[in-house]
């Protein structure tokens, strides 16, 4: 009897976390929902509780640093027409303004937009910001 209802509460656990994961994925949700779901709290990011920035470096801890950026977005959106410079290798984590605060473009607690981005002063892109 044991082993059943251990099963059993294993096996809702395993639902629920699946549930977890791909909530986690919707693209409805902001980074710090995509963040809370994958277990990380808010001191994981903010370090402390109080302190609105975030550093460059406690993203890249997770995230594999610039190299790993870099590479996971090449190529990964070509610029799709309107008006700006033609950047057919264009690589929001490898361009010419170097490495910039991650917060330039993707926003923690709201929708990250490309308008809102620091590329877009010069660039239209196309790119989805998550």
């Amino acid at each position: 009897m044991k082993k059943l209802i251990t099963g059993i509460f294993l096996s809702l656990f395993a639902m629920v976390a699946a549930y977890n994961v791909s909530a986690a994925e919707k693209s409805d949700q902001f980074l710090a929902q995509k963040h809370m779901a994958k277990g990380l709290k808010c001191t994981s990011c903010h370090g402390d509780a109080n302190n609105p920035k975030i550093e460059a470096d406690r993203c890249l801890k997770c995230h594999g640093g610039w190299d790993a950026l870099a590479k996971k977005t090449y190529k990964q959106s070509i610029y799709a027409g309107g008006s700006g410079l033609y950047l057919d290798d264009a690589n929001p984590h490898d361009n010419h303004l170097g490495h910039m605060s991650c917060d330039n473009c993707h926003k923690g607690h709201s929708e990250s937009k490309e308008e809102d981005s620091v590329c877009y002063k010069c660039h239209t892109f196309g790119w989805k910001i998550p």
